[in-house]
């Protein structure tokens, strides 16, 4: 069975409406996030510095770190991790969180 032409017609309009609809979304949408460590290693002493490059196509924030380190961004998308004095004999592991767009990664932090 052959379709009617004006039938063919509604279809190609309805398609050309749905692409000029997608093409309006903004490019935020699709958001890579990657990381230059995943795991960082402090000694009990304290007062080490490390940092973390941090590449990302949109703006990323710093969601969450632990209260013994002490964390913040620098001016060359990275941040940078100070670790406080252990005066415990356990060691310490914790998570600093990165995010974009909805997108999360995870740096595992751990101190001797």
């Amino acid at each position: 069975m052959i379709p009617e032409w004006s039938s063919i017609v509604d279809l190609c309009k309805k398609s050309e409406a749905l692409n000029d609809s997608l093409s309006s979304l903004p490019n935020t949408i699709c958001t890579t996030i990657s990381l230059s460590d995943k795991f960082l290693s402090f000694k009990s002493k304290g007062g080490e510095y490390k940092k973390v490059k941090i590449t990302c196509n949109r703006d990323w924030e710093l969601l969450a770190f632990p209260k013994w380190v002490i964390v913040s961004r620098n001016n060359y998308d990275e941040i940078v991790v100070e670790s406080t004095k252990n005066n415990t004999s356990q060691k310490r592991i914790g998570e600093i969180e990165v995010g974009c767009l909805g997108e999360v990664k995870k740096i595992t932090i751990l101190q001797k």
